[in-house]
């Protein structure tokens, strides 16, 4: 009986099958010589046993043996390859005279020919663009390559490179929930709303488990969300995201922009349960703190307002935006001390920001310290000095 599926799907499931068997016999021809080396009696045997133990325990954690946290772990060959080269002197400690000789002029047209390659693939490293173009140039319609091309091409506002690119791994991956997002995106930048809406639609429709390797999938329903309440129908728009947060349970993202169209309808006030629910849930996302407290402060609970600003600050020990909210707060009650204090943290955390001297220069203004005022503002000339002299040196 003939198959009813299209020969494309068949070839190339052909084609993945023979990839993988010969894959499969390449790793046991590889496996035999390093074991046979390894027990060949010889000068060169402790040195092969050695290389080959190397190879084999450094490169069984990546031997897809074992789940892995990376798409691609070729990077991590570097560390097996050297029990591989161990392994290789191993061998030409055994050869003849003659056949070292030999060896050694065919290592110095190797070793000249990957440097000469290495600094011609250096060059490809100079900028995001640059890299990517050219291996997706290099290595076909690769998947990941290829979004993050389209990426680059779409904050750029080049979207109709980016439609481009994106088609081209569709058509290799038509599958490819990330492709089918990113290309929704770039098409409604483009105006051409209802294949955007098509391509959202096919992309947060997948199935789990063919979605399960994409952690990012969710972000086509909040884009078709997105969409529909721009359109005016919330009611689609409500729906999509409820489905969304059923398979996708505990995603800030998706809450944040539920309750952002419910902030827009109906009000903080109405806004302010979703984001606390989520807050009391996952007390340690420091953006979902900051947004609470945003909501209190737009209905003026200004002390739940400021502790929930004190927890964001506490979270990510980094950023400064949740100490500039707390000093907003402090200015607007004019407890000004209380204000310099916090602004002083947010220089510590940023102090290549010229912003927040700015905001420490006003503050200072502002309690009469005019000379304390005017050295935090010839801070930020020096900062700035310093931005064009990088950007005149580029």
């Amino acid at each position: 009986m003939c198959s009813n599926r299209p020969w494309g799907v068949v070839k190339q499931a052909g084609e993945t099958l023979l990839q993988t068997e010969s894959l499969t016999v390449g790793g046991v021809l590889v496996l035999a010589i390093l074991l046979f080396g390894a027990f060949r009696k010889g000068a060169g045997q402790p040195a092969r046993l050695f290389g080959a133990s190397w190879f084999l325990l450094t490169y069984l954690p990546i031997s897809n043996l074992f789940d892995l946290n990376a798409t691609v772990a070729e990077h991590w060959l570097y560390l097996p390859s050297v029990g591989f080269f161990v392994f290789l002197a191993g061998v030409h400690f055994d050869l003849s005279a003659r056949h070292r000789r030999l060896t050694i002029a065919l290592a110095c047209v190797a070793v000249a020919g990957l440097s000469a390659r290495s600094a011609v693939r250096s060059s490809d490293w100079v900028d995001p663009e640059t890299f990517f173009r050219r291996t997706f140039a290099a290595g076909g319609s690769s998947s990941r390559i290829g979004v993050n091309l389209g990426v680059i091409y779409a904050a750029r506002g080049e979207h109709a490179k980016a439609e481009a690119i994106l088609r081209k791994v569709l058509q290799v991956f038509p599958n490819y929930p990330l492709a089918r997002n990113n290309l929704g995106i770039a098409l409604s930048r483009q105006g051409k709303t209802k294949d955007a809406e098509a391509m959202f639609e096919t992309a947060s429709n997948s199935m789990a488990p063919e979605r399960g390797g994409y952690p990012r999938t969710w972000d086509a329903a909040r884009n078709l969300a997105r969409l529909r309440h721009k359109e005016k129908d919330d009611a689609a728009a409500f729906s999509i995201l409820e489905r969304a947060r059923r398979d996708f349970p505990g995603n800030w993202e998706l809450i944040c922009f539920q309750a952002q169209m419910i902030h827009e309808i109906e009000g903080p006030m109405k806004a302010l349960p979703v984001v606390k629910d989520f807050v009391r849930d996952h007390w340690w996302h420091a953006r979902a703190s900051i947004t609470l407290g945003g909501l209190l402060l737009e209905i003026g609970d200004l002390p739940q307002a400021e502790g929930a600003f004190r927890q964001a600050s506490m979270l990510d020990v980094h950023d400064a935006e949740a100490l500039n909210l707390i000093v907003l707060l402090d200015v607007r009650q004019n407890k000004l001390e209380d204000a310099c204090k916090v602004q002083r943290r947010a220089v510590a955390r940023q102090p290549d920001q010229p912003r927040q001297y700015l905001l420490l220069s006003d503050i200072l203004n502002k309690m009469g310290r005019t000379e304390e005022s005017r050295a935090t503002l010839a801070e930020v000339s020096r900062l700035e000095s310093m931005a064009r002299s990088r950007v005149a040196a580029n």
